[in-house]
C-alpha cells in the first residue's frame, strides 16, 4: 500500500524519500503508522545486529 504512494510521488515529479513520507502523511495516517512501525522494527533489528 506504501508503495503506491511512493510511486505516485515519483510519477507527480517529486523525488527523494522525504516527498514521499509527506504525501503519505497527507494522504493516509494509518499508512503512514505502518510505514513508521516497518522503520522503527528495521532500526532495532540493525541496532541488535550490532
Amino acid at each position: 500500500m506504501f508503495l503506491d504512494y511512493g510511486v505516485a510521488a515519483g510519477a507527480s515529479g517529486s523525488s527523494g524519500m522525504g516527498s514521499s513520507f509527506a504525501s503519505i502523511m497527507a494522504g493516509n495516517q494509518a499508512t503512514f503508522l505502518v510505514v513508521a512501525g516497518i522503520v522503527l522494527a528495521l532500526a532495532l533489528f540493525l541496532l541488535r545486529a550490532r
